[in-house]
């Protein structure tokens, strides 16, 4: 009978402790509409594609996305071609420029140095974007291979809806550095 006892104790003690799933991070449901608080999914299917009006680099290509937490895709032409992605991810902004940081390699060892960091004036939502250039070693985002050498990531953080979403081009140094202008300009298009 202890044993009884015990085991329901342990039971109520453990399912007390559980935490109820975060509603705003479910999957689309036939109860959700688009509006403010809807996915970025959700708001495509009802308002319309929100990148359908971004005018990207020259050259740029939209395609399905082929990478799992892609909400949008491009291809980066050249002769190593790059891609660009937008995403929505957790943490912070610091957290995710960060990571974003720590995927190069730098002749001097220090990435952080070889970065710059800003606040994009003129966006819609609050926007931090980050430009770091060297040896990428986060090869899985681009089809995997050996590091990249020469590379640039181009991104930038947008606050949308209590949300952070990114826009992340990866290329090499030369195809990236030439389009920075109109990149930024297509990011101060994103409406959600």
């Amino acid at each position: 009978m202890n044993r009884w006892i015990t085991l329901l104790c342990l039971l109520a003690a453990t399912t007390s402790c559980m935490k109820a799933p975060d509603p705003s991070r479910a999957g689309v449901t036939e109860a959700n509409q688009a509006g403010p608080g809807a996915s970025y999914e959700e708001q495509e299917t009802e308002a319309g594609d929100p990148f359908a009006a971004m005018a990207m680099p020259a050259g740029w290509e939209r395609v399905t996305p082929n990478l799992p937490f892609a909400i949008a895709q491009w291809t980066i032409p050249g002769d190593e071609p790059g891609v660009c992605t937008i995403t929505r991810v957790g943490g912070s902004a610091a957290d995710n420029v960060q990571r974003w940081i720590g995927q190069f390699q730098v002749p001097d060892g220090d990435p952080q140095g070889a970065s710059t960091v800003s606040q994009l004036e003129g966006a819609a939502y609050p926007t931090t974007t980050v430009v770091v250039e060297g040896t990428f070693t986060a090869t899985r985002a681009v089809g995997g291979g050996p590091p990249k050498e020469g590379w640039v990531l181009a991104g930038a953080i947008l606050e949308v809806q209590g949300e952070l979403v990114t826009l992340k081009a990866l290329a090499p140094a030369a195809t990236v550095e030439t389009a920075l202008d109109d990149l930024w300009e297509a990011v101060k298009q994103l409406r959600f």
